[in-house]
């Protein structure tokens, strides 16, 4: 198909919904006589006082997350461009959240011919309730860098350890 032809439809349908693109706004236009135009900001949000089911816990969990110190909770893993929460992190939100922990293996392979073994591990937060907030999956490999120089099996502890750790993190984040 002719990319002009795809275009044209895709203006065709959003005229005929009445939904126009401009800048820094999406804007509805109503089928009225009269033809008036609503701007719907798509900017910065409103705080969060002002919104309907305002959340007084929410807000004091950002205050929480303030708490936690740079380079000890969260930092830049060398070798990587994100800021990550670390373990320690980790730890101090599920503290003041009162999650547990529940593992579960999904996967454990082992290449007998490279000599590298891989684990994938799902890990679900849990309230004091027995509810589900979260869920993450977390995987590692003895290939890694930091675990070759180990050699074969000899990682594997330190490699399923990681991946746990990296699926409760993932957990984590995902509650931020």
């Amino acid at each position: 198909m002719d990319i002009k032809l795809i275009k044209a439809a895709i203006e065709q349908k959003a005229q005929q919904n009445h939904v126009y693109q401009t800048t820094g706004t999406t804007a509805i236009k109503e089928p009225a006589v009269n033809e008036t135009i609503i701007s719907l900001p798509t900017g910065e949000p409103t705080k969060a006082e002002t919104l309907p089911g305002y959340n007084k816990e929410y807000i004091q969990f950002r205050e929480f997350l303030k708490t936690l110190v740079k380079d000890k909770d969260y930092g830049q893993v060398p070798g990587t461009k994100s800021v990550m929460l670390y373990t320690r992190g980790v730890r101090k939100v599920l503290h003041y959240l009162h999650l547990r922990v529940n593992y579960s293996l999904l996967s454990h392979h082992f290449d007998a011919g490279n000599n590298i073994s891989s684990f994938v591990f799902k890990a679900e937060l849990v309230s004091s309730e027995g509810e589900i907030t979260s869920t993450g999956v977390g995987c590692a490999n003895s290939g890694e860098k930091k675990f070759i120089s180990m050699g074969g099996l000899s990682a594997d502890p330190l490699v399923c350890q990681a991946a746990a750790k990296r699926a409760v993190s993932c957990a984590v984040r995902l509650l931020l």
